[in-house]
């Protein structure tokens, strides 16, 4: 797949010259990422399919993923541009326009949860708060016993708070999935905060990630929760890339298992000294 790539940047924007589809439930559309900067004041993101809400400040960016039902909600004087990338721009697109890349979402996209997205459009065999309870317990019992992650989520999380994160973490899946909204925290800023974060990281979250659904979840849930995972993922590593300052074009969206080591691979890496 392409490197994402720039497509325009707009000028600064205010309450007047802001694109009314903004003000809107809208959705970039398939292939399109967008990443709203605030220069001065401050505005919310609100993303209508988790119910999270996202307040940029100045000097702060907020992420739009391709198809995310979301609105912006001015607070008072603001200033703040809009930049556009696409995975795969056509000849020209670069001269393109909002309306080529914003599209107002439709009441179903921008009221039901996930799981009406799925292919078929039909609700997952047996996806209920109970498995996502489960998903998250095995998945994070697999983060706590791998050598490579392990010692990221050990410096970052204390022992005594596991529980408290593992509550986070079922509010946070059950809002992306189920459509509860219980999630009303700000991840992305607390893993700025981790030193070295980087795609090894990302690759073997993923990987984790899909075996612990696949071994637990009906193939049709595992999908729908893999096809999240790999969407906060990618939604992570531009996030970071923007706020380190690195080069976005380069950042191809990763897909769960691929570039993980075999399970052969990793038996032997763990047997290693």
């Amino acid at each position: 797949m392409p490197a994402l790539r720039l497509l325009r940047t707009s000028p600064l924007l205010d309450a007047e010259t802001i694109p009314p589809a903004m003000l809107d439930p809208y959705e970039l559309k398939s292939g399109i990422w967008g990443r709203i900067r605030v220069t001065e004041g401050r505005l919310t993101l609100r993303f209508l399919e988790s119910g999270r809400d996202q307040v940029i400040e100045a000097g702060r960016d907020g992420i739009m993923c391709p198809r995310q039902p979301c609105r912006v909600e001015l607070a008072g004087p603001v200033r703040f541009d809009v930049a556009y990338f696409g995975e795969s721009p056509a000849p020209g697109s670069e001269a393109s326009g909002e309306d080529e890349w914003i599209q107002a979402a439709t009441a179903a996209s921008a009221k039901e949860p996930l799981i009406a997205k799925v292919p078929g459009k039909v609700a997952p065999p047996g996806l209920d708060e109970e498995v996502v309870r489960r998903v998250v317990d095995a998945f994070y019992d697999r983060i706590r016993a791998d050598r490579l992650l392990e010692p990221v989520f050990s410096a970052a999380i204390p022992a005594e708070r596991w529980p408290i994160h593992l509550r986070t973490m079922y509010d946070f899946w059950s809002s992306l999935l189920l459509g509860t909204g219980r999630f009303q925290g700000r991840p992305v800023p607390k893993h700025m905060a981790l030193p070295g974060l980087g795609d090894a990281h990302f690759i073997r979250w993923l990987a984790l990630f899909r075996e612990t659904v696949e071994a637990i979840c009906h193939p049709r849930t595992a999908a729908l929760f893999v096809d999240r995972a790999e969407r906060v993922a990618q939604s992570f590593r531009l996030s970071l890339a923007f706020h380190r300052g690195e080069d976005t074009t380069r950042i191809v969206p990763l897909r769960a298992g691929e570039g993980a080591a075999s399970p052969a691979e990793r038996r032997v890496e763990h047997a290693a000294p």
